[in-house]
């Protein structure tokens, strides 16, 4: 049996990015959820903050209206800065160092 070539990640073809509206809806409103809300405050010592599931939300609906090459450039904009806040932000291991 011969195995299948090894598949290089670089040279595949990323899926186009989605924006769903209906559940940037779902997430903008289960953001506001008490047990949530009260966990995030544990782990992170600061209120959750819902702004970027509202955002979220006004970019879904924006780059509905938009063609799909322009659509795909601002969705990926939008992705690899997210990228970028989650990676800058708080992580449980800082929180717990300093508990310690």
């Amino acid at each position: 049996m011969v195995d299948p070539k090894p598949t290089d990640s670089a040279s595949e073809p990323q899926p186009p990015l989605e924006c769903n509206v209906m559940r940037a809806i779902d997430d903008m409103f289960s953001c506001s959820n008490l047990k949530g809300h009260a966990l995030n405050y544990y782990r992170y010592g600061v209120r959750r903050d819902c702004k970027s599931k509202s955002e979220r939300l006004k970019l879904c609906l924006k780059v509905n209206l938009m063609s799909d090459a322009r659509r795909q450039k601002i969705l990926q904009q939008y992705e690899d800065e997210k990228k970028q806040k989650l990676l800058d932000g708080p992580n449980i291991l800082d929180v717990m160092s300093e508990r310690t």
